[in-house]
């Protein structure tokens, strides 16, 4: 680095660092190091959002400055290279600190080979005439150009050197690469002093870019915007005769009803630049909102509707009017607190801290069905949500179940694919339901009962939508099943063969068909409903024993049993009874609460125990089985409730329904192998 002392006896020296400097410059510290940029691969980042990777950045520090020099006015870039300038942001960093956009991805696909200097933006000085193969600019000396730079952001400020305080400390040039594909280089770097360069008025009229000319307008505010003017530090914007400043290349015009007639032109120190052609717009008046969810007409699941709308600009806030109540609110959505029944509202903006009004939106009404239902807590079978094909309203799909419980079960919900159906639309179920097959009856109503009708809210395609109706009883064997969908689509899938039967261990299902008429038009085939039959909802499964109880010295084989099911709510008792026990001797209950895959083990080497229950396990209190000794007839029991309710951080808690406990008994046996013995075990399962 060198850097000028400026005396009488150095005034050459300076002369001779000024050379191609404009009259405004007195003087330069030279010698800022270069390398690549980027300093490894190319450039990357996403533009003014995430900055590239690998900058370079070179420090210069300014010793002294030259007497009288009170701005920068020169940044000079020698020997630089680099594939397609308009890539490549350059930045200055001054010693307090602050960030100066000097020349921001210009020059589109061109290339840099030469030696450049960077002037104040308002001196106006355009690139040069790229020239050769490939396009490449010569050596020059021109304006700082912000490009799109949003000035202030990452800190950077679309700055004027001639703004820029002349001062010494470390200086620092960073130049980003914004794009991958090249590179370039730098073979050093100068920064030159002097006092404010004379200035001219811009001398290129802005080109006009929106609103279009003659068009038409909505909303409180319109937004004026133009190209930027090489040397405009400001813009002044004439709209019907007033005329109002900006520093940016667009203006927020406070508008009114009717024609408007505008123009633009640069200014800056020196002055203003030529107007413009002027444009008209027609404004049409303000804008009401339009309005999103729910859907007109559409159906929901209360207590909240999450009322939205596409925001208005310029807004300052919005009156949402439901039922002819008005609610404020600063922006959408609005959770309105509805009540089950139909609801009309509609949406206007506010402008001006709330004080100017706009008209409201054509009203919407909605259906608040009530609290939603939830899938209830039984067994169920799906086929399918997959749709490829599909029927209109009031279609029907056909198909048989075939119920091998011997108890039968009872429907009580089923999942409908409603495919394109607009989310929150409300849509009715009709089953129907024949002894025997559907084959062959599909055209008469004759043998066909209607089992139930229902509905629900439909929740997008390929989706669950959950459908309600009272409860109806399918027998052991085989019923055909007519499922009708009004207010929705009948979304199902075509049959390959092999995806036409499900089942579990309570019934199957064989599918099916399609029909747009129910038992009237023509059947199509093959077809699968997309859904999921619910049944024998909030009946308590069975408790489940499992496993073997080892054999006592005294020939005892203690059994486990349960009256009932564990509850979520803890209402009432859960009690577990060991029976069949050695006389008094001390035992207990233990309990897991995952059994996956576990493969019971034996006890002891030799035992007739089983260890039944896979860890981690949890004890409940030990006590005495009572009865007499040698005998079998001890019992030890074990309320689950009351043990949960004193314990609450116990295994397994909080409970939820359908969740799983395995239970088993541990007591001692002095005589036998590992001196205890253990029972069979339980399965239990938790209910609402």
């Amino acid at each position: 680095m060198r850097t000028f002392a400026f005396s009488l006896a150095t005034v050459a020296a300076v002369a001779l660092t000024s050379v191609g400097a404009s009259a405004q410059t007195i003087g330069c510290t030279t010698g800022g190091s270069g390398g690549l940029f980027p300093t490894s691969g190319t450039g990357n980042g996403t533009y003014q959002t995430v900055q590239p990777s690998f900058p370079f950045s070179s420090t210069l520090n300014v010793a002294s400055l030259p007497p009288g020099a009170t701005v920068v006015t020169e940044v000079k870039l020698n020997g630089m290279t680099h594939t397609y300038t308009g890539d490549v942001q350059y930045v200055l960093t001054s010693p307090s600190g602050q960030q100066i956009n000097l020349f921001c991805r210009q020059g589109g696909g061109n290339d840099w080979n030469g030696d450049y200097v960077v002037i104040s933006v308002e001196q106006g000085q355009p690139l040069p005439t790229a020239t050769g193969t490939p396009l490449t600019y010569p050596s020059a000396t021109f304006s700082q150009n912000y490009g799109t730079w949003t000035s202030g952001n990452f800190a950077i400020g679309n700055i004027a050197l001639s703004a820029v305080p002349a001062a010494t400390g470390d200086w620092t040039l960073t130049i980003w690469d914004w794009v991958g594909g090249d590179t370039g280089n730098l073979t050093s770097w100068d920064i030159c002093f002097g006092t404010p360069p004379p200035i001219p008025p811009p001398t290129v009229a802005p080109a006009l870019t929106a609103p279009a000319a003659n068009a038409n307008v909505t909303g409180l505010f319109v937004t004026l915007s133009w190209g930027a003017v090489l040397g405009a530090t400001s813009y002044e914007v004439d709209v019907d005769g007033t005329i109002y400043s900006t520093v940016g290349t667009s203006y927020a015009f406070q508008s009114s009803l009717g024609t408007h007639t505008w123009t633009a032109r640069g200014v800056n120190s020196a002055g203003a630049g030529p107007w413009a052609a002027s444009r008209t717009f027609n404004d049409t008046g303000l804008t009401a909102p339009t309005l999103s969810t729910p859907a007109a007409g559409g159906a929901l699941f209360g207590p909240t509707a999450n009322l939205t709308w596409a925001a208005v600009a310029g807004a300052s806030g919005y009156d949402v009017d439901v039922d002819g109540t008005v609610f404020s609110v600063a922006a959408s959505p609005f959770a309105y607190t509805s009540t089950p029944g139909t609801h009309t509202w509609k949406v206007r903006a506010k402008w001006l801290n709330n004080t100017l009004l706009g008209p409201y939106s054509a009203a919407r009404t909605f259906n608040d069905l009530g609290a939603a239902p939830s899938p209830c807590n039984g067994s169920s079978l799906t086929t399918l949500f997959a749709t490829n094909n599909s029927l209109g309203t009031g279609s029907c799909v056909f198909f048989d179940v075939n119920v091998l419980n011997p108890a039968g079960i009872v429907v009580s919900q089923i999942d409908q694919n409603t495919g394109g159906t607009v989310v929150g639309t409300a849509f009715g179920v009709t089953l129907w339901r024949r002894s025997g097959t559907y084959v062959g009856f599909e055209q008469t109503t004759a043998g066909w009962t209607q089992m139930a009708t229902g509905g629900g809210v439909a929740v997008g395609s390929n989706q669950p939508s959950l459908a309600d109706f009272p409860d109806f009883n399918l027998p052991p064997g085989v019923s055909g099943m007519c499922i009708v969908i009004t207010g929705a689509t009948n979304a199902y899938t075509n049959g390959t063969g092999t995806n036409q039967t499900f089942a579990n261990a309570d019934l199957s299902i064989s599918l099916g068909k399609s029909q747009g008429t129910p038992f009237v038009s023509a059947p199509i085939t093959p077809r699968v409903w997309n859904g999921t039959l619910r049944y024998n909802c909030n009946v308590a499964p069975p408790v489940v024993n499992f496993c073997t109880a080892g054999t006592s010295t005294n020939g005892c084989t203690p059994a486990i049993s349960a009256a009932n099911q564990p509850k979520v709510t803890l209402g009432g008792t859960c009690t577990l009874t060991v029976s069949g026990m050695e006389g008094q001797k001390q035992g207990l209950i233990f309990y897991g609460i995952n059994n996956s895959g576990y493969i019971p083990t034996p006890w002891a080497s030799g035992s007739s125990s089983f260890l039944c229950v896979k860890a981690p396990t949890q004890r409940l209190p030990a006590s005495t089985t009572g009865g007499a000794v040698a005998q079998c007839n001890g019992t030890i029991s074990a309320d689950l409730h009351a043990y949960f309710l004193a314990n609450p951080t116990s295994l397994g808690l909080p409970l939820a329904a359908g969740n799983k406990f395995y239970a088993q008994s541990w007591y001692r046996d002095p005589p036998a192998l590992k001196t205890t013995n253990l029972s069979n075990a339980l399965e239990l399962t938790v209910v609402p």
